[in-house]
């Protein structure tokens, strides 16, 4: 049969059992648990922590973005044009650190550039223009470039001038 008598805290309200009562309060960062029995001891409360312990959530470590790295890429050297009849032959010196080269042509020194060829090859170090025509002077210039992630990085323009006879 449960025992069912009054409460002996003040606005704790009682867990009933067959033979037991529970009383449970809790305060801030203290709990006071109780349990009576009649063929028990009187409920003693607990004792009082000197110091409450409260435990602060780990923080996460700090997540870096991955900042891309300057990559810069060497200009093209010895950039040198011969012209024969129709045609004019751009050589330059290999860089084995690139992944292939840019050639542009113009009919002005500084402006009016457009790419006549891009060599997907690290290794070719010679390009024969032929569609020149005679007694006119070219403008070339190559850039190399590299892979970074999905894009190109380009060095600084090599420029060389030949005059078509």
């Amino acid at each position: 049969m449960p025992y069912t008598a009054g409460n002996a805290f003040d606005g704790v309200a009682p867990y009933v059992s067959n033979v037991t009562r529970q009383y449970r309060a809790e305060a801030g960062n203290v709990v006071y648990a109780a349990t009576y029995d009649a063929d028990l001891q009187p409920p003693t409360p607990a004792p009082a922590p000197t110091q409450p312990v409260i435990q602060q959530p780990a923080s996460p470590a700090p997540v870096q973005s991955p900042v891309p790295s300057k990559v810069t890429v060497a200009k093209v050297k010895k950039f040198k044009a011969s012209a024969k009849k129709k045609a004019v032959t751009l050589k330059w010196k290999k860089n084995k650190k690139v992944k292939g080269y840019v050639i542009e042509r113009s009919l002005k020194k500084n402006k009016g550039y457009k790419v006549i060829k891009k060599i997907n090859k690290k290794t070719t170090v010679k390009y024969v223009d032929r569609k020149v025509k005679k007694s006119k002077t070219y403008y070339y210039r190559i850039k190399a470039f590299v892979k970074n992630g999905s894009k190109n990085v380009y060095s600084k323009y090599s420029t060389v001038r030949v005059k078509v006879k």
